[in-house]
């Protein structure tokens, strides 16, 4: 048995074969293509098979081995929840009040979902403001300040 030579790749090493294969199975070229896009670690499981069409069996055969090879990210195709999904759709777009976001995807607290995901190391940026009564005060007085000498 012969033994293939090895190459590198930002940190990964694997051999020349299973790139070739990479190369050449079309599943592979589109979980890649999909998960070069922003935020794709949180694209649900669904999503991505959505995205892939119809036919295309084995889907996690083909994430775990191109999960092994370092080519796509350890988080890429972990997210099971549609809700949370969407909710994450809108924190990095809209950058709503955690709160908002919850109640419009249907969750009691999606700040604890949030929080989990950054326990367990999932690159989630920090929340667009957090509430704080005696600031939301003062800039409430202050507007009806103004509003009072229109």
């Amino acid at each position: 048995m012969a033994i293939r030579p090895k190459h590198k790749v930002e940190g990964f090493s694997f051999s020349k074969a299973s790139l070739e294969y990479t190369e050449r199975c079309s599943i592979c070229q589109d979980l890649i293509r999909i998960a070069e896009k922003p935020h794709s670690d949180f694209i649900s499981s669904q999503t991505i098979k959505k995205q892939l069409g119809p036919g295309r069996g084995q889907f996690f055969y083909h994430i775990r081995f191109l999960r092994e090879k370092g080519l796509i990210s350890q988080k890429f195709g972990r997210l099971h929840s549609k809700k949370a999904e969407q909710g994450y759709q809108i924190y990095f777009k809209k950058r709503l009040p955690v709160e908002t976001i919850g109640r419009q995807v249907g969750f009691k607290n999606f700040h604890s979902i949030i929080q989990e995901h950054k326990a367990s190391g999932w690159d989630v940026p920090p929340l667009p403001f957090t509430y704080d009564s005696n600031n939301r005060r003062k800039i409430l007085k202050m507007r009806s300040l103004l509003g009072s000498h229109k």
